[in-house]
């Protein structure tokens, strides 16, 4: 990981510059590896200069921390007493000076075994040159400290992170190394804010420029300095116990001890520091975090969440962290608690990039079982992380709890169609609106799940629109479909079968093959395609017509459809587009004349035959009957149709000699008359001789009248 939190402590030497302050006509610089000017340098001078105006300090001297911001350094210097100056409380002052990036390799005390104090006024010069660390051997004299004295320190410093703490010096009490202790156990971030002396006889916090943590020789130097007291938080060793210790000391006790080989907290600390804003503040929290996320037996989420909620901005790693135990320990059956709920969708962002597969399904199925209308606007994220998920949540839903979900915007529920193709199975998607039908068709065609059962589901549909988009798409497959449901009387409602037939007006040949397959079998379906399809409709084949061969395979009663498509079939073969009309004839003109002699008649059927019949004469335009028997007569004789057909056409003798009464008023209908019986010589037939004489009369009475 990038973070520096992560990063392995460098075991590569570290260079560390050295400046070297004492007395020379006044507190100065006398030597140094690095030139520093400005603030920072006025900042070493003020602070390498004797921290008080009383007080003994010890040979070894004491320790001084603090940051030097604007040249990326951190300062720590030790300052001996200089008895040997002519001037009284004269001290030397080494500083050295690490740079930022080179604090996270700092984990024991080789630092300080680089301080070395000068044995007189003349030795200064090897301060010029910086110093190498080496950190390949480790000062582990940490282990050696007092642990108690270290965590009432530490407990002041974190319980109270916006004052300075005090705490006066014990004797034989390794202060020093207690102190640098302290500030080895916080992440870079914090260390690089940090402010420590281990010796003053005042405090040395200025405005802006807090310390930390201060050591007096002696608590009463400080009485009577009643400047910012309640900036100020004293330690007393002698009456610190452990029976004052709460849960986070034990916890400090246990991890951060001097001689503990545990370094978790140590390593979630440094982790998650980085992000970190508040300083001293954030160790209690963070030790918290620790504690719920990583040291307890299982992960308290709520615990967890309140802990991650402390911190403000919020840092985002740990935000991160704890949303993935969210997500491991959540049982998908159970529904979460609001906040719960709340934090995981808030910070959900945060884990772009973060899970693996398997993640971004459990977190589908959390989301979708307990805040199922999020998912949704995830399809319209930007993030591919988030249209993961909702293509994840969509492998989880049904039809119906995808089109209830979309119901707002139903192009959504082309998004979840994507992800699971089987939400196109059930007839209640196929209501949606025209555009969404036509993309759901493109998505299941592009997939190629286009299929039997998809048209199934099409046909149970009552939408209005999905019978285009079938027939669209389908084509004759779709029209058959449909034709079969309702000739098997699967669909009994007609007004089902009437938005499907006029879906395909527009497709003529797909009804029209469906006739001429005869897969219809009954007639009343054939009179509903009829009812669809222009009467003018030129057939399929010039040879046949597809109607002649749906008729004499299809069975059953027209019913109410009787007038319609005997109209139909007659008008067809009138107007002479039907290549076989003396078929049509023979089946459609004795219902519809019988239905005429007896005044039975269907306006809107009788309208269509009228407009394709021969005008008669004024006195004779009221017989309805006759002017359809002068329509067919005038087909047989135009058309010559054969003189068996003419013959065999199913009417009773009565209408038959009627027809050829007609033929009798024109001389091209003695001609055909004339042809009939031709035709009767070359091909005997006694069952129709009642036929042939009136024919023969009707011929002969019309040559004894040419010729009289």
């Amino acid at each position: 990981m990038v973070n520096e939190e992560m990063s392995i402590r460098s075991q590569e030497p570290i260079l560390v510059h050295q400046l070297l302050h004492g007395y020379e006509d006044g507190h100065r610089l006398l030597s140094g590896s690095k030139k520093v000017d400005g603030i920072s340098a006025k900042t070493i001078l003020t602070l390498s200069d004797l921290s008080g105006q009383s007080g003994n300090i010890q040979p070894t001297g004491y320790l001084t921390g603090y940051p030097l911001s604007q040249i990326g350094a951190y300062a720590i210097a030790r300052t001996w007493p200089a008895p040997e100056m002519s001037r009284p409380g004269c001290v030397w002052t080494q500083t050295l000076l690490v740079d930022f990036s080179d604090l996270v390799s700092l984990d024991d005390f080789s630092l300080l075994k680089l301080f070395r104090r000068p044995l007189d006024a003349s030795d200064t010069f090897s301060y010029d040159n910086s110093l190498i660390l080496d950190n390949k051997f480790k000062d582990n004299r940490i282990q050696q400290l007092p642990s108690r004295p270290i965590l009432d320190l530490m407990e002041a410093l974190y319980k109270y992170p916006n004052v300075s703490v005090f705490a006066q010096i014990k004797e034989n009490f390794p202060v020093d190394e207690i102190a640098f202790a302290l500030w080895l156990q916080q992440w870079p971030k914090l260390r690089r804010n940090f402010r420590f002396c281990t010796w003053v006889t005042s405090d040395r916090s200025r405005y802006g420029d807090q310390f930390d943590l201060q050591f007096v020789p002696s608590k009463s130097i400080f009485l009577g300095q009643k400047r910012n007291e309640d900036e100020k938080f004293w330690v007393d060793f002698v009456t610190t116990s452990n029976n004052n210790m709460d849960n986070i000391l034990n916890v400090w006790a246990k991890e951060l001890s001097p001689t503990s080989e545990n370094n978790s907290l140590t390593n979630f600390l440094w982790r998650f520091g980085a992000e970190a804003n508040y300083g001293r503040a954030d160790f209690i929290n963070l030790s918290l975090a620790w504690n719920v996320l990583v040291s307890a037996s299982y992960v308290n989420i709520e615990a967890a969440i309140e802990v991650a909620e402390r911190f403000t901005p919020q840092i985002t790693s740990l935000t991160r962290q704890v949303l993935k135990e969210l997500i491991h320990f959540s049982d998908i059956n159970k529904k979460l608690k609001k906040s719960v709920l709340k934090y995981l969708v808030d910070y959900l962002h945060l884990l772009e990039g973060h899970v693996a597969e398997d993640d971004i399904t459990k977190i589908a199925q959390i989301v979708w079982h307990n805040a199922p209308k999020f998912i949704w606007t995830f399809f319209q994220s930007n993030s591919l992380f988030f249209q993961d998920i909702a293509s994840s949540a969509a492998k989880l839903m049904t039809p119906e709890s995808a089109l209830q979900g979309s119901k707002d915007d139903p192009w959504l529920f082309c998004y979840a169609l994507e992800a699971n193709l089987k939400l196109a199975n059930s007839s209640s998607v196929w209501e949606s609106p025209y555009p969404i039908l036509t993309r759901i068709v493109e998505i299941l065609n592009k997939h190629n799940k286009i299929n039997d059962e998809t048209l199934s589901f099409m046909l149970d549909s009552e939408s209005k629109e999905v019978p285009s988009v079938a027939i669209n798409f389908f084509g004759q497959k779709a029209v058959d479909a449909v034709l079969e449901r309702f000739d098997c009387n699967k669909i009994s409602d007609q007004h089902i079968i009437n938005k499907w037939l006029f879906a395909a007006e527009s497709h003529p040949q797909l009804l029209l093959t469906a006739v001429d397959q005869c897969k219809v079998k009954n007639m009343r379906t054939l009179a509903l395609i009829a009812s669809h399809v222009k009467y003018y409709s030129p057939p399929l084949s010039s040879a046949r017509d597809e109607w002649c061969r749906a008729i004499n395979k299809a069975e059953g009663e027209l019913g109410n459809y009787l007038w319609q498509f005997h109209s139909f079939l007659l008008a067809r073969a009138i107007i002479g587009v039907s290549p076989e009309p003396a078929v049509l004839i023979n089946f459609s003109f004795e219902p519809l004349h019988r239905n005429l002699l007896a005044a039975i008649i269907d306006t809107n059927a009788w309208k269509m035959i009228e407009s394709v019949l021969p005008e008669v004469s004024v006195w004779s335009s009221w017989d309805l009957a006759h002017r359809l028997r002068v329509g067919v007569m005038q087909t047989f004789i135009n058309n010559e149709l054969s003189p068996k057909s003419f013959i065999e056409l199913q009417i009773d003798d009565m209408t038959f000699k009627k027809m050829v009464m007609i033929a009798g008023f024109s001389s091209k209908g003695i001609s055909y008359l004339e042809k009939v019986l031709e035709w009767n010589r070359a091909n005997p037939n006694e069952a129709s001789c009642y036929r042939f004489d009136i024919i023969r009369k009707m011929v002969k009475k019309n040559i004894r009248n040419w010729f009289s």
